[in-house]
This record gives C-alpha cells, sequence and structure tokens, in this order.
C-alpha cells in the first residue's frame, strides 16, 4: 500500500527529473503522480459473476524552458499497472528534453517530405483510426474501413492488433464489462483487413461473437465498443530509433501534433499542425513551429519506410515511432 506521502514523494521524483535536466528549465506547470486500487465486479441477471482486481498508476508533468525571451512548453507521461513499470524520474527529464528542444523554433518553407512521428504522435493517429475498426462505427456507416475486408489497407509491415492480455498493455484485464474473456485480436494482418471490434450488441447483429471489447463509462454506463489496448504489433524487423534518424536526409521528427482528433472516420481526410525539429542527412537543424501536414490516413499508414522499436504506451494506444511519406508539409 502507498501512502498519501509515499505518492507526493513520487511526484518529487518526476519534478526533479525535469530541473536536473537542463538550467534552461525555468518552471514547472504541473508535476503528478497517483495510483489506484480497484475491484472490479460484474455480475448480469443471467447468473454471470465475474471479478477481478486493478492496479494503476501514472505521472506526468507540464515544464516550461526559457532562453533569450522564449519560452517553451514540454510535456511528459507514463503509465503502467504497477510502479516497476513507471520511471518517475525520466517522466520528467523527458517533459524538460521535449521543451529544451523546441527553444528558437521557427516557421519552415512548405515541401513534400519524410515525416518520422515521435510514438505519442503515432500512438494519436492510431487512437482515431481504431475507431473505424469499431463494429459499431462501421454499422453505422461511420468507418472508411466499411465492405474492406481482405483488402490491403495500410502497409504491409504494419499489424494492428488489440490485446486485453498483452503483458505490457497498461489495461490488461481479464474480462471486458460485459464480463466476456478478452483475447488477442488480430484487425490488420500485414496490411490486410482481418475484421473489426465488437462488443454483444453489435456482434448480435453481425451475426459474430464478441470479441471481448465491451466498455463502460462508469457503473451505471451502457456498454458499446472500445479498445483495451491496441498497439502496431512489433516484429524482428523494427529498427533502433537512432537508425530511423539517419534515413531522415530532408524531413521533419514530429514531436508534437495539433488537432489528430479532427480526422475524418468516414474520408479519413485530415489537416493537422505539427511541430518538431527539422532534419538533414540525419542531423537536426532546427526546430520548427507552425507547420502543417495534410492527407489521407490510410495514404498515410501505407507510406511506411521504417518502423522502430520503441513501442511505448499512451493509456490504450501502443506505438513505436514510424518514418513515413512523402507527405505534404506547409508552412
Amino acid at each position: 500500500e502507498m501512502t498519501e506521502q509515499g505518492v507526493a514523494g513520487l511526484a518529487g521524483q518526476v519534478e526533479q527529473g525535469a530541473l536536473a535536466f537542463d538550467s534552461r528549465l525555468s518552471k514547472i506547470r504541473k508535476a503528478s503522480a497517483s495510483m489506484r486500487t480497484s475491484q472490479v465486479l460484474i455480475m448480469n441477471s443471467k447468473g454471470l459473476v465475474q471479478s477481478f482486481r486493478a492496479t494503476t498508476c501514472s505521472a506526468n508533468i507540464m515544464a516550461v524552458a526559457e532562453e533569450g525571451g522564449d519560452a517553451q512548453l514540454g510535456w511528459g507521461y507514463s503509465s503502467g499497472r504497477y510502479l516497476r513499470e513507471v520511471d518517475f524520474s525520466a517522466v520528467g527529464s523527458d517533459a524538460a528534453r521535449r521543451a529544451t528542444q523546441m527553444l528558437g523554433a521557427r516557421r519552415t518553407k512548405s515541401a513534400r517530405c519524410l515525416v518520422l512521428l515521435d510514438p505519442s504522435v503515432s500512438a494519436g493517429f492510431l487512437s482515431v483510426f481504431s475507431s473505424m475498426l469499431s463494429a459499431e462505427s462501421v454499422q453505422k456507416g461511420r468507418s472508411l474501413l466499411k465492405g474492406k475486408i481482405g483488402e490491403r489497407v495500410i502497409h504491409e509491415s504494419l499489424t494492428v492488433v488489440d490485446d486485453g492480455l498483452y503483458p505490457k498493455g497498461p489495461g490488461r484485464r481479464p474480462v471486458d464489462d460485459e464480463g466476456t474473456a478478452v483475447r488477442k485480436n488480430i484487425l490488420i494482418k500485414e496490411g490486410v483487413l482481418e475484421g473489426f471490434l465488437y462488443d454483444t450488441h453489435s456482434a448480435n447483429r453481425d451475426g459474430v461473437n464478441s470479441t471481448g471489447n465491451a466498455l463502460r463509462g462508469g457503473p451505471s454506463g451502457i456498454p458499446s465498443v472500445g479498445t483495451i489496448c491496441m498497439f502496431f504489433l512489433p516484429t524482428s524487423n523494427n529498427l533502433p530509433k537512432n537508425k530511423l534518424f539517419s534515413g531522415l536526409n530532408k524531413g521533419l521528427y514530429v514531436t508534437d501534433a495539433m488537432g489528430v482528433h479532427t480526422i475524418n472516420p468516414v474520408s479519413g481526410d485530415y489537416s493537422i499542425g505539427v511541430s518538431g525539429l527539422w532534419y538533414e542527412e540525419g542531423s537536426p537543424q532546427h526546430p520548427v513551429k507552425e507547420a502543417l501536414i495534410a492527407g489521407n490516413v490510410l495514404d498515410l499508414f501505407r507510406s511506411v519506410v521504417s518502423i522502430g522499436d520503441d513501442l511505448t504506451f499512451f493509456g490504450p494506444m501502443g506505438s513505436p515511432s514510424l518514418l513515413l511519406g512523402p507527405v505534404d508539409l506547409s508552412a
């Protein structure tokens, strides 16, 4: 059991991790740590009784770096089922790195170039993409993947799974909120669409079995299809991040994206603001702000050049770094 003082000490580790990283760190807007233990009991009128105990812990921080009148904000976040899965000091240093590397950011010229998506950014794209893999969305005509089972929809190097039993998944659990056993669902295998996520209601409509993906917003909530632990399945071909940087001859390492949630789930079209670091010949040149990338999410995931070996989870979504493109980058 962890006391309030113990959790406060963990938050202190997060803050110190940021402040010790660089003298240009001027302030900490927020540094927090949390732990939660819950006992889940699921019962229904047909005699179903399922229960399990779950623990979660997380850390997050917002840090500000200043130099020469310029101020930049950086964030850090990590979560897991157990304390050993979260490096609290590293969360702070990650926020400090994100803030300091953006000092002196400027706008760049429009170009058609490669982009390297940080795991936090590619996980954001996957989060939006996950709604298109919901059977509810398909049945309501709100998914561009409707009618595409058996077709290659993204690059052959990508396999998308939702695996509620994945050992490294922060949200792993034995059953969903209807008491159905969770399992490893292969949704896209080597680029080919294999199927969708179901709860009992959507499964009955299609005459299939639930995939164990019923989730509620709370005890009184109505179950609906949701993701438990969705990620790009790692393979032996994934590369260290330094190898991805070496492949970035002229392009943008995207460390932050704004408006990913605005991607149209029916057409897949997007136009979002991005910032990051401009690279040439595998080396960083200068930080970039207020850029824009636009296109179609399926085309984006079809344009994979290389995949990193740094699978990272952000809530129920996990992704490695992805080197993609070329894409249209606008100033």
